[in-house]
């Protein structure tokens, strides 16, 4: 029997776009996640992606942050399943144990769709290190 988790758990990387279906996440089910960092100690960062360009522009404009906090993702790249102009607010990021992420795996309600352009995982990161409600030692740990 193939372990399924495990060979995720192996390959999982920042700059891979998953959706995320389990009833686990209340924040945001049925939506895609790009991974942004793994932390050392089994932590993955995500940011969740949507297509709704205005209501993240008016958050942005409500908390004072610059629009470099926000980033599209090209829906028309080969290297990842969207069909739709894509949006990342890099104001939120969502941050879970790794063993979590696994049991949304065991339980078939996290798969993965493609990843993002070297390009845009870096306006990600770049987004979350401006971010001005984005924490001091988040963005330390991206820096390195």
């Amino acid at each position: 029997m193939i372990d399924v988790s495990a060979i995720f758990r192996a390959g999982i990387s920042p700059k891979q776009i998953y959706h995320v279906s389990s009833k686990d996440v209340r924040e945001a089910s049925n939506h895609y996640f790009v991974c942004v960092h793994i932390t050392d100690d089994s932590e993955v960062w995500f940011c969740l992606c949507t297509k709704q360009y205005d209501s993240i522009m008016k958050h942005v404009r409500r908390i004072g942050a610059p629009e470099s906090t926000i980033v599209q993702i090209d829906h028309d790249h080969s290297g990842n399943n969207l069909s739709q102009p894509t949006y990342v607010n890099c104001n939120n990021l969502y941050t879970y144990p790794m063993d979590q992420v696994m049991q949304w795996v065991d339980k078939r309600g996290c798969t993965y769709e493609g990843e993002v352009s070297g390009d845009e995982h870096s306006y990600m990161i770049n987004g979350l290190i401006e971010s001005p409600v984005i924490e001091r030692n988040v963005k330390n740990q991206l820096r390195t």
